[in-house]
């Protein structure tokens, strides 16, 4: 049988369901017909009330739930879906489309609704209604939350960040007693190759489609491994945190000033730090004029002789900002096949 999961989660938007519900994993649908546990008794119910044919009987299922004295949580769950037919146009919470944020208090009702439900539903969904709450912050001229521009994935991602989550997870997941030792040790190993890939392919995987399947790939896994509780003691950070962590400013920022020099990205304002005697020992007068306003050395001016400089000049260039203590902040590698990526994490 074939779980209703999107009538569920609706239904989950509008009414608080048990937190042993929440915090299911998706090998609970499989309880539906033959339910031992609670959430499978909960689903069982639910499946029920939506008309879906459940091969338990109502008497077994009440059986059971007596057993698991779950007979509350299910009378609760019969009222709340008997009104939830009946009045579900008016009583979701979501800032949908169709129920529009239309003052302030609305709006930061909403931007709290976000963030406390945020990773119970898909992050396409979870960012449409980000993104529709920050068109409506410009029309009341309210304060925005910093994570609501983290769900809309208007930040951008930390290389260091990025591998540091990936890694700890891998570990988290490998002791974790979920799944067989196999799988666990196969999916620790997948989040190493993309932290490699990560480490090597920086300017590729912080790109906002590789990072939207990133933070797909690790709320599945937190969802899976029930690596929820780590998020508070600070051991690793939710998915949207952990791949958007740039502000646009801050982006902007890299795109402005970073340039690449055979296979090394480096920081163009870290360029001041030459000494215009020693440009002027390497590269002769007319390059030092040509870097320098003043009596000082150009990040931009730099930038500019670069673009004109040949394969050994940019050599030669290379040693002489290492003597300056200037060192690259990311290294690109060619020779890695993006495709992997893909296979990693279809």
């Amino acid at each position: 049988m074939q779980f209703p999961t999107e009538q569920f989660i609706k239904f989950a938007k509008q009414y608080k369901v048990p937190d042993y519900v929440r915090s299911a994993y998706t090998n609970a649908f499989e309880e539906v017909t033959d339910p031992r546990t609670k959430v499978g008794c909960y689903f069982a119910k639910f499946a029920s009330l939506v008309g879906q044919e459940v091969l338990v009987s109502g008497r077994n299922l009440e059986k059971r739930a007596q057993i698991l004295n779950m007979q509350d949580d299910l009378a609760e769950l019969e009222a709340q879906f008997a009104d939830h037919k009946e009045k579900s146009v008016v009583k979701t919470a979501a800032p949908a489309e169709k129920y529009p944020v239309r003052n302030k208090n609305e709006f930061i009702a909403a931007q709290n609704w976000l963030k406390k439900n945020a990773y119970a539903i898909p992050i396409t969904e979870r960012r449409a209604l980000a993104e529709k709450l920050l068109e409506k912050s410009a029309q009341f001229a309210v304060e925005v939350d910093e994570q609501l521009y983290k769900f809309a994935g208007q930040y951008i991602g930390d290389r260091d960040h990025l591998i540091q989550n990936l890694i700890k997870r891998a570990e988290l997941i490998s002791i974790s007693r979920i799944n067989t030792p196999q799988q666990r040790r196969k999916t620790a190993e997948n989040l190493e190759a993309v932290a490699e890939v990560v480490r090597l392919q920086p300017n590729a995987t912080t790109e906002p489609e590789n990072l939207d399947k990133i933070a797909t790939t690790l709320q599945f896994l937190d969802n899976e491994y029930g690596l929820h509780a780590h998020y508070h003691n600070g051991y690793i950070d939710t998915p949207d945190n952990t791949c958007f962590v740039h502000s646009p400013k801050v982006a902007e920022d890299i795109r402005a000033y970073a340039y690449a020099i055979g296979n090394e990205i480096y920081d163009t304002r870290d360029f001041e730090n030459i000494k215009i005697a020693d440009i002027i020992d390497t590269f002769g007068e007319d390059f030092a004029t040509a870097m320098t306003d003043g009596l000082s050395v150009s990040h931009k001016k730099v930038a500019k002789a670069l673009d004109v400089m040949t394969y050994v000049e940019h050599a030669v260039f290379v040693d002489l900002i290492k003597s300056a203590g200037v060192t690259p902040q990311y290294f690109h590698r060619e020779r890695v096949n993006l495709k992997e990526l893909a296979k990693i994490l279809a």
